[in-house]
């Protein structure tokens, strides 16, 4: 239903439409969480067909387990034709499921005829299509349903992911461009000849009507694009006059009549070109928004968001903005491209006249997403939608460790088992006290001499914690902290750790400190309310004043034998400001990393207050 959609609406007309405050509101969808439920059954005898003999129109049924044969192709495209291809159909044949008939396809011929020509170029006989390989009668709904949750795996596992664009290049002209954009030698400067300048401005044009096809404005093929992630390859056609030219760049595959380029190599140069536009052209004939429309639909998120920030919030937005024939399928699709472990009963909301857009900010909360609750955050505007409130309110002062991806490191900066309340989001940790500050760059002497390890740590990074280690073991209360780094050390040097499960978030953190003793860099130790010895010790740049650091870690779920798990490692490492009731209430401060040890140790409930904008009362 239109009405359902309520993403253009602010905080505040959502309240007064509601006629309750947006906490109440939140707690009310909370109570229609479920589990994740993606069955292993339907990936381990997934429906795929056979391509016929050359020139044959017959597709025969067949059935793969994607968990162990990935070698098929997951096709992405359209249901509804392009403007620029035809839009007939009904020339392929589909066997049936009991292989007993065969019926006429729905799906346009040239869809079947790219995607068949790509398959024997390719020599894949294996084609998965969602019209066909998914029941879509009413009475199979419970399966369509099923299928739905567990397709972006589909894409996922293929080793063949291919997305079948409307928009065909037109000339020799725009494969020139094109050519340029995908190498990197396409000339933006601030100064530039009158060709290089109309070479950008077409660049632009062209970019803008390739993304503006309808390919790049839907939901579900956002869905498929990224989780194909890598390996998704983008078809889009030429005319014969640039089939010599394509062959001779060596960069287009050599399929007759037809681009292969892949995905995120397409996405990451048109990025690069779009946000090196001078202002100088950027004032010029509409640039400036084409060059929106192009970000928003292939903007390459390593490129446009800092190393501090998250994706969820991005993902969302950029969810938001394209065409979905059910509004309420946004929140599988953001579900499932943020490795959300926990999902909304969708139906039942949309039955009870839930919010679409709380009930998306109630499951990015319930699955761990961190708000910018600090007492200085005094950003409290209502007249914004959910999707900016998550962009303005979502922490995003991370710092990844310098040999990780910091976006995918960023993805796993989540709450563990949270709970919505009325005075906030409950969570479970470590609250560690912080104590002395270690001045590192006042250690002396030479490094200390160390074999070369076999484990996860350089022989250097071994050096500077033996050095920590000599320093913590001189103090009563730091002793046992200097003995445990010790202790890793140990077995790391053999090849054998205690911590190696998940991500290895402690290799990393160990690399952390090993890298601030090594610039000179201030630590601090830290202790549970508890416990009279120190058993973190955080990298500090902050004063000598009393602090708190609040961490936590936990491992991704693993599949079972029925279902499968789309999680993700976590781990928090958050400076906070505490006030003191009957449970800690926490205010976010700043990223802190840090090496802690807390086997043993009970993690402790604690609750991080709204941000006062979700608290004032709204819809009066």
């Amino acid at each position: 239903m239109a009405g359902d959609d309520d993403s253009r609406m602010t905080l505040l007309e959502i309240s007064r439409r509601h006629k309750k405050h947006i906490v109440p509101l939140l707690l009310d969808i909370q109570e229609y969480k479920k589990p994740q439920a993606k069955d292993m059954g339907f990936l381990r005898s997934l429906e795929c067909f056979r391509v016929g003999r050359r020139g044959g129109k017959l597709l025969q049924r067949t059935w793969v387990n994607a968990c162990d044969d990935t070698d098929y192709v997951a096709l992405s495209y359209t249901w509804n034709p392009s403007n620029y291809e035809p839009k007939k159909s009904e020339g392929y044949l589909i066997k049936n499921r009991k292989r007993t008939m065969k019926f006429r396809s729905p799906v346009r011929n040239c869809v079947f005829r790219r995607i068949t020509k790509y398959m024997r170029a390719m020599r894949v006989d294996r084609l998965w299509i969602d019209r066909h390989s998914i029941p879509q009668r009413g009475k199979e709904s419970y399966k369509k349903q099923k299928a739905l949750q567990c397709m972006d795996f589909v894409y996922k596992l293929s080793e063949h992911p291919v997305a079948l664009l409307g928009r065909p290049l037109m000339s020799d002209r725009e494969l020139t461009l094109l050519y340029k954009v995908l190498t990197g030698r396409l000339v933006i400067r601030n100064y530039m000849t009158k060709g290089q300048r109309r070479d950008v401005i077409e660049t632009l044009k062209l970019l803008h009507e390739i993304t503006s096809d309808l390919w790049w404005q839907r939901a579900w093929t956002f869905q498929e694009n990224y989780k194909g992630g890598a390996r998704m390859t983008l078809l889009i056609r030429h005319p014969p006059s640039c089939e010599r030219d394509k062959r001779k760049y060596r960069i287009f595959g050599s399929i007759t009549g037809e681009l292969c380029i892949n995905s995120a190599d397409f996405s990451k140069e048109v990025t690069r070109v779009c946000l090196n536009v001078p202002s100088t052209i950027r004032l010029v004939e509409n640039v400036e928004e084409k060059i929106e429309s192009i970000l928003s639909a292939a903007g390459r998120y390593t490129e446009l968001l800092d190393e501090s920030q998250t994706m969820s919030p991005t993902i969302i937005a950029d969810v938001e903005k394209r065409g979905v024939a059910k509004v309420w399928d946004r929140l599988p699709i953001v579900a499932n491209c943020c490795s959300y472990r926990v999902r909304m009963d969708i139906e039942n909301l949309r039955n009870n006249g839930h919010s679409l857009s709380l009930s998306m900010l109630t499951m990015c909360l319930l699955n761990g997403e961190i708000l910018n609750n600090g007492l200085s955050n005094t950003h409290v505007s209502l007249n914004t939608t959910t999707s900016m409130f998550l962009k303005t309110h979502s922490f995003d002062e991370i710092f990844s460790p310098g040999e990780e991806k910091s976006l995918t490191f960023n993805k796993g900066c989540r709450f563990i088992n949270v709970r919505l309340t009325e005075s906030g989001i409950i969570t479970y940790g470590h609250l560690w006290r912080l104590n002395r500050i270690i001045h590192t760059d006042q250690f002396t002497g030479p490094l200390p001499r160390v074999r070369n390890p076999e484990g996860d740590l350089t022989q250097l990074q071994h050096q500077h914690l033996t050095r920590l280690c000599r320093q913590l073991m001189k103090y009563r209360n730091s002793k046992w902290l200097g003995q445990s780094i010790k202790n890793y050390l140990k077995g790391d040097a053999i090849g054998e750790t205690d911590f190696n499960f998940g991500e290895n978030y402690m290799r990393m953190m160990m690399i952390e400190v090993a890298e601030a003793v090594k610039e000179g860099k201030r630590l601090r130790l830290g202790r549970l309310d508890d416990s009279c010895k120190n058993m973190a010790i955080f990298v500090w740049e902050g004063d000598s004043t009393t602090g708190f650091i609040f961490t936590s870690t936990q491992p991704k779920k693993f599949s079972t034998e029925n279902h499968i798990a789309d999680d993700t490692d976590r781990h928090v490492s958050l400076e906070v400001d505490l006030e003191h009731q009957n449970l800690p209430h926490l205010y976010v401060k700043g990223w802190v990393p840090g090496i802690c040890f807390f086997v043993g140790c009970e993690r402790e409930k604690v609750v991080f207050p709204w941000p006062r904008a979700l608290t004032n009362n709204m819809y009066r």
